[in-house]
């Protein structure tokens, strides 16, 4: 049996060499990535820093990040950049370096609100980065010949621009926040002073009001108590002057009306009040005639009608017309022994109080 030829064997295509697949060369380049960053404050973002040789293939190497001094940003060895939560909006620069050469990229800092707005004005990606990479040729090691260049002279003097401009604006922004700050607190100490004024105005008004009101009513107090006091001295005086008009009026009908004796009927006027002839109390004349009383033959006391016997002689009282006085007695002068007033010989009775008269030695 015949066996059937083997199929030729598979021969691989070569595969093509890759530059980078054999030994590489010293750092010629440094190059960092992204040229440019726009960040929130707080945000954070990992720079990204690479060595490679001539042919462009990475190589190992030391590579320092340095943030520019007073920017409100931190950097470490690994490249990770952090920006602080209180930091002003403005263009800051990190310098990347390696073997005495260095390049910068710049972190723009901008507030939340803005930030949308700077993304299409900067024609940066969607996050916030420039992906072109700023880059600086190394010095050749040392017996090599050439001097060391950057790759991009225009960008470098932008960077350096942009440094300089964002190092200007630290100041600046600063300078702008001290002096709000100060409008701010001037402002404040203004509202407070005018409040403490209208304060003081407003206690002012209301003691001038209370003690205006104070003022008012002790006043009209006052002029109630004058008021009230001459009605009371008004009342009285009328009081007075219709009691003294009515004494006047009493005084002149007494002054008028005629008394008389009830014993003997003799007449008399005031002041008499008691006969002298019996020193009976005198009465308002009638148009009675005649005696209505008797008196005493001893001591000639007149009594009213209806007594008939001297209490104090016990004598039967008799007419007054059947008593005759003495001669004798009438040439001597009488006295009272009550109110002392002295009468004539004629008087046995005091006419005021209606005493017994008394002989005058």
């Amino acid at each position: 049996m015949v066996e059937p030829p083997k199929p030729p064997p598979v021969v691989e295509p070569p595969k093509p060499a890759h530059a980078c697949d054999g030994p590489r060369g010293v750092a010629a380049k440094l190059e960092v990535r992204p040229s440019k960053k726009l960040l929130r404050p707080g945000e954070k973002f990992n720079l990204r820093g690479v060595l490679s040789d001539e042919a462009g293939c990475p190589v190992e190497g030391k590579i320092d990040y340095t943030a520019d001094k007073g920017a409100p940003l931190t950097v470490d060895g690994r490249g990770l950049v952090d920006t602080k939560a209180e930091a002003a909006p403005g263009e800051y620069a990190i310098v990347v370096s390696s073997g005495g050469r260095e390049t910068k990229m710049i972190v723009q800092i901008v507030a939340a609100d803005r930030y949308e707005a700077l993304l299409a004005e900067e024609g940066l990606d969607a996050e916030g980065e420039r992906k072109e990479g700023a880059s600086v040729a190394l010095p050749p090691p040392v017996g090599g010949g050439g001097e060391a260049k950057s790759d991009d002279p225009g960008k470098r003097r932008k960077m350096l621009f942009l440094a300089i401009v964002g190092s200007l604006a630290i100041p600046l922004g600063v300078l702008a926040f001290v002096l709000l700050k100060r409008k701010s607190r001037a402002e404040a100490a203004a509202a407070a002073l005018e409040a403490r004024h209208a304060e003081r105005l407003s206690a002012t008004k209301q003691r001038n009001d209370h003690r205006k009101n104070a003022y008012e009513a002790e006043l009209r107090a006052h002029e109630d108590s004058l008021r009230n006091r001459e009605e009371v001295a008004a009342r009285k005086r009328t009081e007075r002057e219709a009691a003294d008009a009515r004494r006047e009026a009493e005084a002149a009908a007494r002054a008028r009306q005629k008394l008389a004796c009830p014993v003997c009927r003799r007449e008399y006027e005031a002041p008499m009040a008691h006969c002298p002839e019996d020193g009976t109390k005198l009465a308002a004349a009638t148009a009675d005639e005649g005696p209505s009383g008797l008196v005493c033959p001893i001591c000639t006391r007149g009594f009213a009608v209806g007594v008939k016997v001297c209490p104090t002689h016990g004598e039967e009282l008799v007419a007054a017309t059947l008593v005759g006085g003495s001669g004798g007695e009438a040439l001597k002068g009488k006295i009272c022994p009550v109110c002392g007033d002295k009468f004539d010989g004629t008087h046995k009775f005091c006419g005021k109080d209606g005493a017994a008269l008394v002989l005058l030695n």
